[in-house]
């Protein structure tokens, strides 16, 4: 009957998703439904349409702030009015909004912004959006796979993705990653098989939305700090850490030799993303605390874009025996290396 019960508790892995929001978990999330066969359905493909013509209106107001600060931004009072006044989640879009979009989306100094190296952390989204925006604008499109990993939505309460692999029972649970939604993760670290820490490592002096005076990097540091050092962390906890958003990070690095890579996170000369990330790593590293349970080489670090599905199978074969290599262990039926 134990040895029942233990290939029974074996074959089950609880894995937390954690970061600030916009690091890419739920990207993730949505990539392991693909990759295992989890479908969408017809009533969630809806939402994801509704959530793509959102990111529109959202980063259009967001873009169209930025350029007024510079007193730069010149458009007719009927396109500011159809943005300004549009209902951004209703999914209901005329052809008069549709060409107000595409107007200020190629308006010179909108597009001067975004060639500047504007980010946000829907930026993604926008730019996909708006290259598929007559999709986007009709109401009987269903939005396939890539589409649905654009689309950004803001996670709120726990959502658990579930599948099985290999005899393998996985139950990815996913909690917001904005201050009042971190509140939510004490409530489910009972039990867990391993912890996902994500990172939007392209954010490194964006501005948080928590504290003006701290960076989405500062913050996120801050939180991996206190993840770690939790309760719910033990010694056979599979702790990975995913440096995300790789790609975006590679461009802005190429942009300006990584001169603002440097001002924000105090490294040396850092001119390619490879260097970047490994000083990223080092950054996270070190708030590990001397004396505690968790272990540097012990914990797995990935350079990754959520976005890539061909790459996310790769990862997640890779993470998938890390953990289940330290749930063996915790159950005594491995030795630590």
């Amino acid at each position: 009957m134990g040895c029942m019960q233990s290939a029974e508790k074996l074959g089950q892995m609880r894995v937390l998703l954690q970061g600030i929001g916009g690091c890419g978990k739920s990207t993730f999330a949505k990539q392991m439904r693909i990759i295992h066969n989890a479908a969408f359905s017809d009533d969630e493909r809806t939402l994801f349409r509704t959530a793509l013509g959102s990111n529109i209106i959202t980063g259009l107001r967001y873009m169209m702030s930025l350029a007024e600060q510079e007193g730069k931004l010149e458009i007719s009072k009927k396109t500011r009015a159809l943005i300004e006044d549009a209902d951004a989640f209703s999914g209901n879009w005329d052809r008069d909004l549709v060409d107000a979009a595409r107007i200020v989306w190629e308006n010179e100094s909108i597009v001067e912004l975004r060639e500047s190296g504007w980010k946000s952390d829907f930026d993604e989204a926008i730019n996909w959006a708006m290259e598929n925006i007559d999709k986007v604008a009709s109401p009987t499109w269903v939005p396939d796979e890539e589409a649905i990993l654009y689309a950004r939505l803001r996670t709120t309460g726990i959502n658990e993705t579930r599948f099985v692999t290999q005899g393998y029972e996985w139950t990815l649970i996913d909690v917001g990653g904005q201050a009042q939604e971190r509140r939510k993760w004490t409530m489910v670290q009972q039990g867990l098989t391993a912890m996902l820490y994500f990172v939007a490592a392209d954010e490194y002096d964006l501005p948080s939305e928590e504290d003006e005076n701290l960076s989405k990097l500062d913050v996120s540091l801050d939180v991996w700090e206190e993840c770690i050092h939790g309760e719910a962390v033990s010694g056979h906890l599979a702790i990975i850490l995913f440096l995300n958003k790789a790609d975006l990070l590679e461009k802005r690095i190429q942009k300006d030799n990584g001169k603002t890579f440097k001002k924000a996170t105090g490294s040396g000369t850092v001119k390619n993303a490879e260097a970047a990330n490994t000083h990223l790593k080092s950054m996270f590293m070190n708030r590990i605390r001397p004396g505690t349970q968790t272990n540097k080489s012990q914990i797995f670090v990935h350079n990754t874009c959520a976005l890539d599905t061909a790459q996310m199978r790769v990862v997640f074969e890779s993470v998938k025996d890390f953990v289940v290599q330290q749930r063996m262990m915790s159950m005594g039926l491995m030795r630590g290396m």
